[in-house]
């Protein structure tokens, strides 16, 4: 509005954010300065990738327990057939998500995205014998916080030594032709049921698998107690051996019944990421985005 005394016309200045406000009364004195309130900054808005193993992969890591360790190492390794058994000869897939995991949680505070470039270069122990030391510095260097590491966890020698258990045991069931997981590893199971039957003397391999995917759980758990009780996800593609450390860990058994109950409806199980998720004896399955299953230890 126009100055009554210069005749020139008066803009009010601007305010900058957090500038306190001043307003005049009908007399044209000034009344008490008033905070002006800030807009609220809007969330970072994530870029949520189509459904497909990197969309298994982060919907994963977003609903980890807090403060829990995500081990991706090999989480979308299809293992040889050849040496199916020995998880640690899989190939080391990660390196295709492990960036775009890094540039989805980048500006979240919640979540460390460590790579194996990453983990070279902290100061903690590399060395074969010292897996266990090395694992929790770690985890006590990022306490509070979700960690997510392409790192293998059968490099602590507890977690190795059930499924080396079960090495031939293994090998027979991935090395069954055919590309669907849940008929490789059915047929591999009738075929043990058969030659048990034929000869019962001989202890059936399936139950050496059965008493290693146990002794992996309680591995598991080994792990989870001396990162500080932290809640442990590992990951894997589906393939017959993993695809029975699910269903085993989810139903608590490993038969026909319990491959129908966790392949209970359609999935998309051959391009899924499985995941096991442990906090405390509670036990969390889930394959894709379709199978959940949840149980006690």
């Amino acid at each position: 509005m126009p100055n009554e005394k210069s005749g020139l016309p008066q803009f009010e200045k601007p305010q900058r954010p957090g500038e306190m406000a001043q307003e005049t009364d009908s007399t044209g004195h000034e009344k008490a300065e008033v905070p002006q309130a800030q807009p609220e900054q809007a969330p970072r808005l994530k870029e949520t990738p189509p459904e497909g193993p990197l969309r298994d992969i982060l919907d994963t890591i977003d609903h980890a327990p807090h403060g829990g360790i995500v081990f991706l190492h090999g989480v979308v390794a299809k293992a040889e057939r050849s040496e199916a058994s020995d998880i640690t000869k899989q190939k080391n897939a990660a390196g295709k998500y492990i960036g775009a995991v890094e540039k989805y949680f980048e500006e979240d505070d919640e979540v460390v995205v460590l790579s194996a470039e990453k983990l070279q270069q902290l100061d903690v122990r590399k060395d074969a014998s010292g897996a266990d030391a090395r694992l929790q510095a770690i985890a006590q260097m990022f306490a509070g916080k979700t960690i997510v590491m392409d790192l293998d966890p059968l490099i602590n020698d507890t977690m190795y030594k059930p499924w080396e258990a079960m090495g031939e045991s293994l090998d027979g069931m991935m090395k069954l032709k055919g590309d669907v997981s849940r008929a490789r590893l059915e047929e591999w199971l009738h075929g043990q049921s058969a030659e048990k039957d034929k000869r019962p003397e001989n202890q059936a391999q399936i139950e050496v698998v059965r008493a290693g995917l146990g002794g992996a759980l309680d591995s598991l758990r080994a792990m989870s107690h001396l990162l500080g009780d932290r809640s442990v996800t590992l990951g894997g593609r589906d393939n017959p051996a993993w695809l029975a450390f699910l269903i085993f860990a989810g139903v608590g058994s490993l038969d026909q019944a319990a491959i129908n109950k966790m392949l209970d409806k359609p999935h998309r199980s051959e391009s899924a990421i499985g995941f096991l998720t442990l906090t405390g004896r509670h036990v969390t399955v889930t394959l894709g985005p379709d199978i959940t299953l949840e149980r006690d230890l």
